[in-house]
């Protein structure tokens, strides 16, 4: 029912309209990705003794934008229960 839920579909639709793969390819992608480690990573791949991981910088432009809202909020007393701030993606700036 996990599967059904993630995929936006009716619990008796996943069982009488997806065929035995679809709803396995389905069930295993949700298994895989709930096995990653918080940074993405498998645990063959996160646990390897042998590997070596660096961490790198990246700027999220979203999380920033975000982040600016959220702080203008708070000064400006928006404190409104259960107001939750989304990000908007309107696509590439054109200048």
């Amino acid at each position: 029912m996990k599967a059904a839920r993630a995929w936006h579909v009716r619990p008796t639709k996943y069982l009488s309209s997806w065929s035995r793969r679809d709803r396995g390819l389905a069930e295993g992608l949700i298994a895989y990705e709930e096995s990653l480690n918080p940074v993405g990573l498998p645990p063959h791949v996160a646990q390897d003794p042998d590997r070596v991981f660096e961490v790198d910088e990246r700027e999220d432009q979203a999380m920033k934008a975000l982040e600016v809202a959220q702080e203008e909020y708070q000064r400006g007393g928006n404190a409104t229960p259960g107001l939750r701030l989304v990000v908007v993606d309107r696509g590439v700036r054109r200048e």
